[in-house]
């Protein structure tokens, strides 16, 4: 006999094998058969017992208490945190801090919410977030706020003034959104005029002086060019007084020993209505900044450039660093109405009819857009000298007559995404 195969001891004279039983072999003389099986205390790790063998226990299951059968396995306990608090994020077993100015993340490139900075207004006694950081996209990126005249050069490829905050409370009751410290660019020179922001193809753009070349500012976008600082400029303002200058006798208007005459005629300077302004400020980038930085001016911007510019009193004066009067070409060179330009420091530009299509077909140089607090439906002037006719800043909103004159578009940007 071979194999597992046997013959009985006590039964020679057969001629036949027999074969062996399940789970035995054959002993060594093939005269009988002896049992593979295992007692199941020799099943250990995760191995069960079948009733004879030890075999191991299928993917996610483990031997039962007495190793007869395999039960699904129980969840294993995370060596680490299942959760992270705010700012973190779970990488594996461990919370890891979100990116700078992350307030919430699901990994090192993905952020949900940048985190805010609480801003204490004294006059209120309240405390109010500041934004710090913007997400875009996925990344927070940290907001830039200007705290010099170097700071708006360096943004606005020179193209604006600087005017600081007094302190972190905010102008006229309001919040002003900004740090102790800090302040707003202001840009040189009127939309429309050389160096100044662009007009862009949505707001109608006419000659001024031109009759024939109207434009209904009561329904459209309006701008009436006065080109100022370009060749062929044309006049927007009268100069009947002899108040208006040019680029070619600047040098007659009193300015500071420190700085130059003004280099910005009053003339000739490029005005809008209210809605074409809000288009053009929104729509301004240059520099460092972003469409969506550059707003018209609101109350806070008025008292915080009414502050700087009360001084110097007269043209040997020293003047509160680029913003105030008789600064010359160094400052904003507001254009002022009313007043003799060699005593009041700053440009003259009278109201003349020359904007067809405008309020009265008048342009008025002399006052800027802006977004003013309003009485009922009669818009305010917001001087900001004592002057109440001087360097004034216009709301326009009192009905539709309002919105349609034609004055001069300033755009301010107060923080801004490089």
């Amino acid at each position: 006999c071979t194999g597992d195969t046997y013959q009985p001891n006590d039964n020679y004279s057969g001629t036949s094998c027999s074969n062996c039983g399940t789970n035995s072999v054959a002993n060594a003389n093939h005269t009988g058969c002896t049992s593979t099986c295992v007692d199941k205390s020799t099943c250990t790790g995760n191995n069960y017992h079948d009733g004879c063998q030890c075999k191991p226990c299928g993917a996610n299951t483990t031997p039962n208490t007495d190793r007869t059968a395999c039960d699904a396995a129980a969840p294993s306990t995370p060596s680490g945190p299942t959760s992270c608090p705010e700012g973190q994020y779970l990488s594996g077993s461990t919370c890891t801090a979100c990116p700078t100015g992350c307030k919430k993340c699901t990994s090192a490139t993905s952020c949900q919410e940048c985190i805010v900075i609480d801003v204490y207004n004294v006059k209120d006694s309240e405390t109010r977030h500041s934004q710090e950081y913007k997400l875009v996209g996925e990344t927070c990126k940290k907001i830039k706020r200007p705290k010099s005249q170097d700071d708006c050069d360096k943004s606005t490829d020179n193209s604006s003034i600087y005017i600081p905050f007094i302190n972190s409370n905010c102008y006229g009751g309001g919040w002003c959104d900004s740090l102790e410290g800090y302040g707003f660019c202001v840009t040189k020179f009127n939309a429309g005029d050389l160096n100044g922001p662009t007009i862009p193809t949505s707001v109608e753009t006419k000659r001024a002086g031109d009759s024939k070349q109207s434009c209904d500012a009561k329904t459209q976008q309006c701008c009436w060019t006065g080109g100022n600082g370009t060749s062929g400029a044309i006049k927007t303002a009268s100069t009947a007084d002899g108040g208006c200058i040019t680029d070619t006798n600047a040098t007659k208007m009193y300015h500071t020993s420190d700085t130059s005459a003004f280099n910005y005629g009053g003339c000739n300077r490029t005005v809008c209505n209210r809605s074409a302004a809000q288009a053009i400020c929104r729509s301004h980038s240059i520099g460092k900044t972003h469409v969506g930085d550059w707003e018209m001016f609101s109350m806070t911007q008025v008292y915080a450039i009414n502050d700087r510019m009360q001084e110097p009193a007269n043209k040997n004066g020293t003047g509160k660093g680029y913003v105030g009067k008789f600064t010359g070409a160094s400052g904003l060179q507001i254009c002022q109405h009313g007043t003799a330009s060699n005593t009041a420091g700053l440009p003259k530009c009278n109201e003349s009819s020359r904007c067809y299509g405008a309020y009265n077909n008048k342009c008025y140089p002399s006052l800027i857009w802006g977004n003013i607090y309003t009485f009922g439906t009669t818009a305010e002037y917001s001087a900001i000298t004592a002057d109440s006719r001087e360097y004034s800043f216009y709301s326009g909103l009192d009905g539709t007559n309002g919105k349609s004159y034609a004055l001069s578009t300033r755009c301010y940007m107060m923080k801004f995404l490089e």
